[in-house]
């Protein structure tokens, strides 16, 4: 099967920019390349070194890559981008380039007090009290690398608790339902609506031989699942997350939590007052570049 990969190159600053004119295109799964970004990141982590191949790239450009499998699909985004303003260029992609050439800009890298996210082609030697995530995240959303998957992982190093229920709503990659698993999770219900994501998660768990905590399903958001848990984790977009505030109390414990990620700034207060007005108050909030998330619980 082939793909068509449709490119934005963008100044750094103006990556927020290009992600919300993709998410207007109703696209949720990005490949963000910004080499000042992970140099900022692996700073902030305070690794042993500097990944020398970003102090050779041009800093000032930054690329934002999606995906059609439609001419169709394509032709409505490249016009939608011209009518923004934006350049976008697009070629052919085979599924076996998409699956080598991406991995050239994704090496592994630490999120928070103790995890550290490995790419499946890479080798790392593991530190005590790290917990390592394998990941080969193929076209699904969640490397790690995005301010709002950050978020999440840095909320749930600090939440969990042996023994645990969670679900992950939107699962993509799988990433968060396996750093809930390592953290401390006694069960993970992950859902996805996209069929590839329920594929990708499910290799990226067996990987980390968590196949027995983590249950994949594929549908849509809430329908496929039943009972209560003790966290709810939904790192979407801001639409969706609203859309949840409605129907999702009852699948949490009376002290369950909800951690909604993916919220750009300029809704944070939306998003604030929806939660509030569907009977949740606001535990804690994290900002990350031009992103939110909070931590909420039921009233």
């Amino acid at each position: 099967m082939n793909w068509y990969e449709i490119k934005l190159e963008i100044a750094p600053e103006d990556i927020e920019k290009g992600e919300l004119f993709f998410q207007d295109c109703g696209i949720l799964s990005l490949n963000i390349d910004d080499p000042t970004d992970m140099l900022d990141h692996q700073a902030h982590a305070k690794w042993d070194y500097i990944d020398e191949s970003l102090l050779a790239r041009d800093l000032s450009k930054a690329y934002i890559k999606v995906y059609a499998e439609t001419e169709e699909e394509r032709d409505a985004i490249l016009k939608a981008g011209e009518e923004k303003g934006f350049s976008l260029t697009w070629e052919v992609l085979k599924a076996e380039d998409w699956e080598n050439g991406w991995k050239k800009y994704y090496s592994t890298f630490r999120i928070g007090e103790h995890t550290v996210i490995v790419p499946a082609w890479e080798e790392y030697h593991k530190k005590e009290g790290e917990n390592t995530i394998i990941l080969d995240s193929g076209m699904a959303f969640g490397t790690g690398t995005h301010e709002t998957t950050r978020m999440c992982i840095e909320q749930i190093e600090q939440i969990m608790k042996p023994g645990m229920k969670v679900l992950d709503i939107g699962t993509g990659s799988g990433i968060l339902s396996i750093c809930a698993a390592q953290n401390g999770a006694a069960h993970v219900d992950a859902v996805d609506i996209d069929e590839l994501s329920v594929k990708i998660s499910k290799e990226n768990i067996a990987l980390n031989g968590l196949t027995e905590k983590i249950s994949v399903k594929q549908g849509d958001l809430l329908d496929t699942v039943g009972g209560t848990y003790d966290i709810i984790i939904a790192n979407i977009v801001a639409d969706v997350i609203i859309s949840l505030f409605g129907s999702v109390k009852p699948f949490l414990k009376p002290e369950g939590l909800f951690l909604v990620s993916g919220i750009i700034l300029e809704r944070k207060q939306e998003v604030a007052d929806a939660a509030v007005q569907n009977g949740f108050f606001i535990k804690a909030e994290k900002t990350d570049g031009g992103w939110a998330s909070f931590l909420l619980g039921k009233q």
